[in-house]
């Protein structure tokens, strides 16, 4: 007989599987903007958002609510980063900003109101996702559907090429040498410090 687990008939049922977000372009609405410090010490902009229409309006808002049924430290998935630690960075942001002005006639950024960030809450804008391979925590490479850049919301309404997929770098994939088991042989002795070596 199966012993029914506590508090099974308070317990929400979870199905498995998950929705998933395909590759492509989608019409978002930005949540919150903030400037923060990266872990290197760097100066960034962060952008959170949700898909704004289509068949996966809400996407993320639905993740992070399942995501936190199992745990509370779940992260908040529609999110660019930005560094503006060099002209590339600040470039970069400038045609994020020019792609939320374009995608809101009459919208124009200023960065001379002290709470300008607040301006950019509820502003549609287009984002493109594409795939990006990982390691996961047993060394497997596998794959994740992540924003890559934004652009303005006509780009996406006119269709956008969905991008190539981000692979890992070959060093990448390679375990690190601490998780290779070394095996040594009866013939293997270690050199002095001013041995020379064979090779």
């Amino acid at each position: 007989m199966l012993t029914k687990p506590q508090n099974y008939e308070q317990t929400a049922a979870i199905e498995g599987g998950g929705e998933t977000l395909q590759p492509g372009g989608y019409i978002c609405k930005i949540l919150r903007v903030q400037e923060r410090m990266s872990r290197g010490g760097n100066p960034m902009f962060v952008f959170e958002f949700d898909i704004a229409q289509g068949n996966r309006a809400g996407f993320f808002k639905r993740k992070y609510e399942n995501s936190t049924k199992m745990n509370a430290n779940a992260k908040w998935g529609g999110s660019l980063y930005q560094s503006v630690s060099s002209d590339y960075g600040v470039g970069r942001l400038k045609g994020m900003i020019t792609a939320i002005e374009h995608s809101n006639p009459g919208f124009r950024f200023n960065w001379d109101d002290p709470q300008n960030e607040r301006t950019l809450t509820g502003k549609l804008v287009g984002v493109v996702f594409g795939e990006e391979e990982y390691l996961n925590d047993k060394n497997e490479k596998k794959k994740a559907t992540k924003p890559f850049w934004m652009c303005s919301a006509d780009k996406i309404r006119e269709g956008v090429e969905v991008p190539k997929p981000r692979l890992l770098k070959e060093e990448d994939s390679i375990p690190a040498a601490s998780s290779i088991p070394l095996d040594f042989d009866e013939d293997f002795k270690l050199m002095a410090d001013d041995d020379e070596v064979p090779f």
